[in-house]
């Protein structure tokens, strides 16, 4: 069963009870499962999972991109189709699957105060032990550098950047078969929280009003603002 954001739980029919042999929890939303024999494979959003179903509950073994988002998951005989937006991808379990699996974020943004940390994650994804090491920039300091995780297990560090930080890249190994380096974009804000923010004017609605006017943030004072973007393709 996919639970979203809880990540997807594995149940054993008993009679007419459903007996729940664990979860599992890989990186995003679990959309979509497909059971095939004692292997699991998850629709994630932005990763596919597998995990093996064992005599203690499922195990995460690994999880891959694929060519889009993952919205649906099919599979058997080792093979999953993943619904893939506007794509279909196609994975294959491999007989050497598991491995340690790092997760780490794209970037991590700051509120613009210099003195304000932040924290980066830090989560072992994967069936084996992980070790990472991290490289920060020489204006970020990190309170730990090196870290070892069990399977499962996640670690936070604290970022602190100097007053005079500029956006830059931390740097990262680790001992993951299939990621062994990468890199964390470093984001400090050009302003601290509660620095007003420069007036604009867009164009928006305002319920029941079926029509758009014009609105200017300075208008809104007290009020409290949502933004939403969207596209066509």
């Amino acid at each position: 069963m996919g639970l979203g954001g809880n990540g997807a739980a594995v149940f054993e029919v008993d009679g007419d009870s459903l007996v729940e042999l664990g979860r599992v929890a890989p990186p995003g939303s679990a959309l979509s499962v497909a059971l095939d024999g004692d292997y699991l494979w998850i629709g994630g959003w932005e990763l596919v999972g597998l995990a093996w179903i064992g005599p203690d509950g499922p195990l995460m073994l690994g999880h891959e991109p694929p060519e889009s988002s993952a919205m649906g998951v099919g599979a058997t005989g080792g093979v999953a189709v993943v619904a893939d937006w506007y794509f279909v991808t196609t994975m294959a379990r491999g007989d050497l699957v598991a491995g340690s699996e790092v997760v780490l974020p794209e970037r991590i943004f700051f509120t613009g105060d210099p003195l304000d940390p932040n924290t980066l994650s830090v989560h072992n994804g994967g069936a084996f032990p992980l070790t990472v090491e991290l490289q920060p920039p020489s204006s970020y300091e990190l309170d730990q550098t090196e870290l070892e995780l069990e399977a499962g297990q996640s670690a936070f560090i604290l970022v602190t950047p100097d007053p005079y930080a500029p956006p830059e890249a931390l740097t990262w190994t680790s001992n993951d078969p299939d990621e062994p380096e990468g890199v964390v974009e470093l984001k400090p804000g050009s302003a601290s929280l509660g620095t007003p923010h420069d007036d604009f004017t867009l164009e928006g609605f305002q319920w029941p009003d079926p029509f758009p006017n014009q609105y200017s943030l300075s208008d809104q004072l007290g009020k409290v603002v949502f933004l939403a973007y969207w596209a066509n393709f």
